[in-house]
């Protein structure tokens, strides 16, 4: 295993050199969940507006795992003598965990996201970009439930809602452009990128931050029309769409405006989680949004939930 850990890390994650290839951490992480819904099969259907912007990322990986290049050849039969391609995309998606918990500052944590790694995922033979086992993806504007429901279905029941609260952390890393999905702009400030830490936690309750705010923001593009949002501040620009807010409240937007008439509530220097005092306040999703307190609160305990549901977002069976 370490001997193909030291190959991935040449080929994407080197921080002494250039690495053969290019592909950014968020993508990857992105990448894990649209491969493994239908199940992890090393592959994404390139045709699907849900995959926008990851088509280049998952050819890179392709390319990688295949290529006959002389600079990568005598690595080659280590790789495919050893795992399928499946599974070298999912050693990626573990080890891309690895140096963004690294980056931000988690070495302790660093060396346990691929320990144990289990072999043997099928490769769609249709090959890296026209995955025809895919399945629907949750969207950025419906509820908890709803997306829940979805992904449920998608992941064969592997991630629970708990999982799916820790999962969606991974947004604190990454950015949405508008030509890719309709959204606009970052989960959190551009030191974040590519990071793995826990401030998507606190940029989502305003966790130490009395005077967070988050108000809904409609972005309209031509190909994707109008999509709500919510925009807000910290101590930097940030966004969160309805799909996060689920986390911390319980509510359903309207189907038709994608809105809701609640307002938000920032935790602030609260040390325990309080529900907002105003009538017009949302209503807590209490379970969910004390697991995000406790994570705002202690990093730690985050990134080892975090490295547990990857593996097992890794493993979903095709």
């Amino acid at each position: 295993m370490e001997d193909l850990l030291t190959i991935l890390d040449t080929y994407f994650f080197t921080n002494t050199s250039t690495p053969l290839f290019t592909a950014l951490n968020r993508k990857i992480y992105r990448l894990a969940f649209h491969d493994c819904m239908g199940g992890c099969d090393g592959s994404i259907a390139s045709t699907n507006a849900d995959n926008n912007g990851l088509s280049t990322v998952a050819n890179v990986f392709s390319v990688a795992y295949s290529s006959n290049s002389a600079t990568i050849s005598p690595s080659k039969a280590q790789i495919t003598g050893n795992l399928s391609r499946a599974d070298f995309f999912a050693l990626i998606y573990l080890r891309a965990v690895g140096y963004g918990i690294k980056r931000g500052g988690g070495v302790p944590t660093f060396s346990n996201t691929t320990a144990a790694f289990k072999y043997g995922r099928g490769d769609n033979p249709n090959g890296a970009l026209s995955d025809d086992l895919e399945s629907t993806f949750p969207t950025g504007s419906g509820s908890w439930t709803a997306n829940m429901a979805t992904i449920t279905a998608g992941l064969a029941g592997t991630i629970s809602d708990t999982e799916l609260v820790t999962l969606l952390g991974l947004h604190g890393s990454g950015l949405m452009n508008s030509s890719n999905s309709g959204y606009s702009g970052p989960w959190g400030p551009a030191t974040d990128h590519n990071v793995i830490n826990n401030n998507f936690y606190k940029n989502l309750l305003g966790v130490g931050f009395p005077n967070a705010s988050l108000t809904q923001n409609t972005i309209t593009t031509t190909t994707f029309g109008s999509k709500v949002q919510w925009n807000g501040t910290r101590t930097s620009a940030r966004v969160m769409l309805h799909a996060d807010m689920g986390i911390y409240y319980d509510y359903t937007p309207d189907p038709v405006t994608q809105t809701t008439t609640y307002t938000y509530f920032p935790q602030g220097s609260n040390s325990v989680l309080t529900a907002g005092t105003s009538s017009s306040h949302f209503p807590l999703a209490a379970t969910r949004a004390q697991q995000a307190f406790e994570y705002a609160n202690n990093n730690v305990l985050f990134l080892d939930d975090l490295i547990s549901a990857m593996k097992k977002l890794s493993n979903v069976p095709n």
